[in-house]
């Protein structure tokens, strides 16, 4: 594409997926039917490692996630007990299996029983003066990762299914399902209110 088309093609872009009427059958209609922080940040983040192949079919199995969380994320999250994980052992989104959502179980319970909220899984990473948000990615990777498998026996765990939607900087899928969570999904909820303000053109504002 030329530069020069640049604009208008961005612009383009803007005037199709920047509207309301985008929400309903878009990944993203999940974070937006919670009210609570901690709901979005759950689903949101979940969503987003789910979210490849067909819109609707995402659609679906983020509602079976929220159907097994019992329709309130968080709250199912801090206060669930290892056996109601039995539920989801039939769970599953094309190479995401039930083993993978045992997995973020376990990490999203140890960060959410000592912290409010997810951003500090990330931003705990960074200090003022760094130029990117590079160091808050890799360590939220190894922080995942080390709540799988401590280190003293990652050549016994092997590799986790579940680490290959986190990848890092270092492997060919860079950082996909996390940066995922924030350019194309946690953006737009942090953007929105659950009812949007809407202008004459239809547009969220």
């Amino acid at each position: 594409m030329n530069k020069r088309d640049l604009p208008e093609y961005l612009d383009a872009a803007v005037a199709r997926y920047n509207t309301v009427a985008f929400i309903p059958n878009d990944p993203i209609s999940i974070p937006h039917g919670f009210t609570l922080q901690q709901d979005r940040e759950i689903m949101g983040f979940w969503t987003a490692m789910l979210a490849w192949g067909q819109r609707k079919t995402i659609i679906q199995s983020a509602h079976t996630l929220t159907t097994l969380m019992d329709g309130a994320p968080h709250d199912f999250i801090v206060h669930h007990q290892e056996s109601d994980r039995a539920r989801f052992l039939e769970f599953k989104h094309r190479t995401f299996q039930a083993t993978d959502t045992l997995y973020f179980l376990e990490f999203l319970q140890q960060h959410f029983r000592s912290s409010d909220s997810l951003e500090t899984a990330f931003s705990r990473h960074l200090s003022p003066s760094d130029p990117t948000v590079e160091k808050a990615l890799l360590g939220f990777h190894e922080d995942f990762s080390s709540s799988l498998c401590p280190a003293a026996d990652q050549e016994a765990c092997g590799y986790p299914f579940a680490k290959f939607y986190l990848q890092t900087a270092e492997h060919v899928f860079a950082l996909d399902g996390t940066t995922r969570f924030f350019r194309s999904r946690f953006w737009h909820v942090a953007r929105y209110s659950t009812q949007p303000t809407v202008d004459s053109a239809g547009r969220a504002c």
